[in-house]
């Protein structure tokens, strides 16, 4: 989770302790401030974990004299009832971060679970299954790390190296030449254009002009494979929309290049954990 600045850290870590404040008047009222105590975090289903260097982040901006041992890496497989991660230090600073606990693991393993399970309708073939160049808004760095840890692979985050195009920006720049002409006429050579479209003739067309990238969206099995068919190798084709794992089997055979899916937001479930408190 090295993307996660320090601002961000901070900001995660007060809405956590300013939610247990409100949610749970016990931890300041009723605590004592010196109370002791060792936390014992397990998952309780059969997963792939991920967010373990996130939550260690959080409990430690928490409260930095926390002592933290973790079991678990990013990207690792637990069985269920086996102990993630052990916390020990002051009883109000662990509760303060038991919500981000359970908020941030169960999410991102659920994700990292999906993922591996796409992955492996894959495995067998060159295609790459890239994130989704949709994510929910303030959540697409935890999403992003979530979909590695499952094996899936990394979409430029920013558009440092591209430029990603659609149908409703094409037809205000005046049609796919238009547009895609007047890019190349701005833009310098290393900068890649790619078009999402749900259409089979912009794709053709969009191949015509150069393209590196073409972006199908929700197309059926059998216009990616016209797809395929009438552009080659004159561009990269990615599959993307509404795909699980069923459809993933019969898209693969299409020949595209590469493949990603609404499905590992929409459709991942969460992986449920519990914290037990001990003594110290």
């Amino acid at each position: 989770m090295t993307e996660i600045n320090q601002i961000q850290m901070d900001l995660i870590a007060k809405e956590f302790i300013s939610h247990g404040k409100k949610q749970n008047c016990l931890i300041d009222l009723c605590i004592d401030p010196k109370k002791r105590a060792k936390a014992i975090i397990v998952t309780e289903k059969s997963s792939i974990i991920s967010g373990i260097d996130l939550i260690k982040s959080i409990f430690l901006k928490i409260d930095p004299s926390l002592v933290i041992t973790c079991f678990a890496i990013d990207g690792s497989f637990f069985e269920a009832g086996q102990p993630l991660m052990s916390i020990c230090g002051k009883v109000k600073s662990i509760l303060y971060g038991e919500q981000a606990a359970y908020f941030f693991l169960s999410r991102m393993s659920g994700i990292s679970n999906y993922t591996k399970k796409l992955s492996r309708g894959i495995s067998e073939c060159e295609i790459t299954l890239l994130e989704n160049y949709r994510a929910t808004y303030n959540w697409k760095i935890f999403e992003k790390a979530a979909f590695l840890c499952g094996g899936g692979k990394h979409r430029r985050f920013f558009c440092n190296n591209g430029i990603t195009i659609n149908e409703n920006q094409i037809q205000a720049s005046g049609g796919v030449f238009s547009a895609i002409n007047k890019l190349n006429e701005t833009l310098t050579g290393t900068i890649k254009i790619s078009l999402i479209t749900k259409s089979l003739l912009l794709a053709k067309l969009g191949a015509k002009c150069g393209v590196h990238l073409l972006i199908l969206e929700n197309l059926s099995i059998s216009e990616l494979y016209a797809a395929k068919k009438a552009i080659g190798d004159r561009c990269l084709i990615e599959a993307s929309g509404s795909i699980d794992y069923k459809k993933i089997l019969e898209i693969k055979k299409t020949g595209v290049d590469f493949i990603s899916s609404d499905c590992i937001l929409s459709k991942a479930s969460i992986v449920p954990v519990k914290m037990t408190l001990d003594r110290d």
